[in-house]
């Protein structure tokens, strides 16, 4: 129960049926841009090198993403083909499962 939350971490005082607002902790109001004197100089270094290394992680599955959605590109144009030519030659078919790699043009790959 959220209520039980906020008593636990004395955001809200319950006596009876009454429910007091006590206020955020003080390390929540420096976070926020209130108080910087709550967070030691050592406990600011370590949350904002965590809010780094979690931007780069999200550039790099970023990234990542936009390479997914270009090898879903790539397969999706190679099926739309075969279903826009029918009747392809057996020697010009892609046999599934297949390898879709993408190389610049009079490049040489051996399998």
């Amino acid at each position: 129960d959220a209520l039980n939350v906020l008593v636990a971490l004395d955001i809200v005082e319950r006596k009876n049926k009454t429910l007091r607002w006590v206020g955020l902790p003080e390390s929540c109001n420096a976070l926020k841009g209130g108080s910087s004197e709550a967070l030691s100089g050592a406990e600011e270094a370590r949350l904002l090198a965590q809010i780094r290394a979690k931007q780069q992680e999200v550039e790099r599955k970023k990234s990542m993403a936009e390479v997914l959605t270009g090898h879903f590109r790539h397969r999706e144009a190679l099926v739309k083909r075969h279903d826009i030519i029918p009747d392809v030659p057996a020697d010009r078919r892609v046999s599934l499962p297949f390898v879709l790699a993408g190389v610049s043009e009079g490049a040489e790959v051996d399998l």
